[in-house]
């Protein structure tokens, strides 16, 4: 895939400065910086439960395989507290041991981007004016802010 110009007409399309695709184009061409995992792909609210001190995924007719580092963002978006996410994160650096902070860090860099990419990929299937199309791309401008935030935020660092 091209991905620098796939992000330059995503960019375009959503108004987005055209140099954030260079600066997350090579995230995307590079080897997980984890060992690649089995990942489930829809952890909203009704298919995650919590138990003891962990969240458990029960399904997995939705998966792929990938940086876990991509998961664990999916995971943050569903924490209804700030102590769920320090216990989920901890837990999840604890589990993949020395590096995985630092990988975790490159990986958030680009989940939301993921996530805008991910749905555009679905809006050729749908009509221009049907809701979910509508919806998708809310979503999708609202990814590509929350990441563009995040880069100016990490170079501000």
């Amino acid at each position: 895939m091209d991905w620098p110009a796939r992000l330059d007409r995503l960019f375009q399309d959503y108004d987005m400065p055209p140099e954030l695709a260079a600066q997350v184009a090579p995230r995307f061409e590079s080897p997980a910086l984890l060992p690649v995992a089995l990942l489930p792909q829809d952890l909203g609210p009704c298919n995650l439960r919590w138990v003891g001190d962990g969240v458990q995924a029960f399904d997995w007719s939705d998966v792929r395989i990938g940086d876990p580092g991509m998961i664990l963002d999916r995971f943050l978006n569903e924490c209804d507290t700030p102590a769920r996410r320090e216990a989920v994160t901890t837990a999840w650096l604890a589990a993949w041991g020395p590096g995985a902070e630092a990988a975790w860090g490159a990986t958030r860099r680009c989940a939301l981007l993921h996530e805008a990419v991910r749905y555009d990929d679905e809006l050729p299937f749908l009509d221009t004016d049907a809701p979910l199309a509508l919806r998708l791309r809310t979503m999708i401008g609202k990814q590509l802010v929350r990441m563009r935030d995040h880069l100016a935020q990490t170079s501000a660092d």
